[in-house]
């Protein structure tokens, strides 16, 4: 399954078109074909980019030519002819679609809302606040930093997007906190996600303050970069199944 900004938007742009003229979704359609590959797309020799970078298909050459020309001649016979069987055919592949990017879309809900701040943020902070001391905030950010991230996205994925992953994804792994001496230092800081052959490395900085009763306004504090989970699903459906030549991380 391929997954990008530029076609979730291209989805629900004809999604929005669709409410207001019905028929989009046969002039202009935009069909997902799931375990289909950008190669299958094409014949004789891949260039080397996309050599490189395309997915491993789900299904096999035959099957892929089959499903692109039923949508492609389904799309010429009703724009030429208005064909109630081919409407059928574009009927199915617009509510496929569209399913498809569901669990996509709810992930990048939790990254922005109309506020302007991340809901993801929030629900993290929850998680902070329902523990019991501070000693148990360090211990757990690790935990909301990355855990939380990958269970949010591997639990919201499709069972065909889970199952993929699980045999033949390279996995999200995730390395203790770095800690930063200051705010300033957290402040400039990222989050690391550095890809090697055995995975995705995630690695959080993080910054704390212990904790003073006599101080208590200014003092226990934590703070920690988090994993989106939109990012830990995009890897989990795309980037995680592509081939990697790059050595395992080197050993400390």
């Amino acid at each position: 399954m391929l997954t990008d900004d530029c076609f979730e938007n291209k989805v629900i742009e004809l999604y929005n078109d669709v409410a207001t003229d019905p028929r989009a979704k046969y002039h202009t359609p935009v069909i997902l074909m799931e375990g289909v590959n950008h190669g299958q797309f094409a014949s004789g020799r891949m260039p080397s980019n996309v050599a490189t970078h395309d997915l491993p298909p789900d299904v096999t050459n035959t099957t892929a030519y089959q499903r692109i020309a039923n949508y492609t001649c389904s799309f010429v016979s009703y724009t030429l002819r208005n064909n109630t069987s081919s409407q059928w055919v574009l009927d199915e592949g617009f509510n496929k679609t569209y399913q498809l990017i569901q669990p996509l879309r709810r992930m990048k809900e939790l990254d922005t809302n109309r506020f302007s701040t991340s809901n993801w943020t929030q629900t993290a902070q929850k998680s902070v606040i329902a523990l019991q001391n501070a000693s148990q905030i360090l211990v757990k950010g690790v935990e909301i930093d990355g855990k939380l991230s990958v269970l949010e996205a591997f639990y919201s994925s499709s069972s065909v997007a889970r199952e993929r992953y699980a045999r033949k994804g390279r996995q999200m792994i995730l390395e203790e906190d770095m800690l930063t001496s200051n705010q300033l230092a957290w402040l400039v800081s990222q989050l690391q996600l550095v890809e090697f052959s055995d995975g995705l490395h995630v690695q959080s900085q993080r910054y704390e303050t212990t904790y003073k009763p006599s101080q208590k306004d200014s003092s226990g504090f934590f703070y920690c970069s988090l994993l989106s989970p939109f990012r830990a699903m995009e890897w989990i459906y795309v980037d995680s199944l592509r081939p990697m030549k790059r050595q395992n991380k080197p050993k400390a």
